[in-house]
């Protein structure tokens, strides 16, 4: 049971970040949270390569940076191949 919960967490946070749904996406977090990356997308190569990003606003707000006018990166099931 417990790994079908995390599997759901884990699908959700796929889609909601995919889909830039950040409303549902905060839903899946704390508001003290502390997020710690070893290697994330930077804007230069001398830009640090790891981070801890603390609260949850900050977090949200960041993803929104990273993500801003990329497309879906998953698999759209609704699109059939030719």
């Amino acid at each position: 049971m417990e790994i079908e919960a995390l599997k759901n967490v884990m699908a959700k946070y796929a889609r909601f970040g995919d889909t830039q749904n950040w409303a549902e996406f905060r839903t899946l977090f704390v508001d003290d949270m502390v997020y710690s990356v070893e290697a994330m997308p930077r804007a230069s190569a001398d830009a640090p390569q790891a981070a801890t990003i603390q609260r949850l606003e900050t977090f949200i707000g960041g993803m929104g940076e990273v993500l801003k006018g990329t497309r879906r990166a998953s698999w759209d099931r609704s699109r059939k191949s030719s």
